[in-house]
């Protein structure tokens, strides 16, 4: 069985991947990556590859931790990785720090640019097909702990403040408010608001993928930020 997995010529059950990382010698986390490595050649949809995909770069226990470091400084937390990481979704992405520097808004140098590049390649979130250079299915992302993690969304703050009046009100949309929320149903309005943002991505990214398929030529596309913020400013006397 073991020749037909890695010829590509069988996808192992459940059971059978259990087995076959018994065999290996495998155990905790090799294991764990093991089956979803299995679960992902076994995904039915491209929504389930996706889903799948994600799961296996959020958790920490399938690879090592891409996720900004809970402990200290990390280079994720600069702004300019993810922004190479979402360029290079583009079709027309070239993997050139002067192509990338003329796409952005904000001055980088061509030495930050491709630090950045090279550090995509380490965590394996960009990698070559041919000669061209694609993002792959890992997903970055921040888990809001730690101190990198507050940097991170710092950054993007900053970002944000910065677009109010650099950016024209016509290419953007910035709101605020505030609202009620019943004590005992906090928990589900955070679920809820975490699920529309998410469903807004997936979305966008459908279109956007139509479009693709549809164009003769590469649809040309803008990178935006998207920034998430629900927080309380009272609390109950209850």
């Amino acid at each position: 069985m073991l020749s037909q997995v890695i010829k590509g010529q069988r996808t192992p059950s459940v059971e059978a991947t259990h087995k076959l990382a018994h065999g290996m010698g495998l155990s905790g986390q090799a294991e764990v990556f093991l089956q979803k490595l299995a679960a992902l050649d076994r995904a039915p949809t491209v929504d389930d590859y996706r889903r799948i995909a994600s799961e296996m770069w959020l958790d920490q226990r399938c690879r090592r931790s891409t996720k900004l470091d809970t402990e200290g400084d990390s280079p994720l937390a600069k702004w300019l990785v993810l922004v190479v990481r979402g360029l290079a979704s583009l079709p027309d992405f070239e993997c050139d720090p002067r192509w990338i520097q003329q796409r952005l808004r904000r001055p980088a140098s061509t030495e930050e640019i491709q630090a950045a590049i090279e550090l995509l390649f380490e965590l394996g979130a960009i990698r070559r097909e041919g000669d061209s250079v694609v993002a792959t299915h890992a997903m970055m992302t921040s888990d809001g702990r730690g101190t990198a993690a507050m940097d991170f969304h710092r950054e993007h703050l900053m970002m944000a403040f910065r677009a109010i009046e650099g950016v024209p009100t016509v290419d953007r949309v910035v709101g605020s408010g505030l609202v009620l929320i019943p004590t005992q149903h906090v928990d589900y309005a955070l679920d809820e608001f975490d699920r529309l943002a998410g469903r807004f991505v997936s979305e966008i990214e459908a279109v956007r993928e139509k479009l693709n398929t549809v164009e003769t030529g590469p649809v040309d596309a803008e990178l935006f930020q998207l920034g998430i913020q629900l927080f309380p400013i009272t609390q109950s006397m209850n």
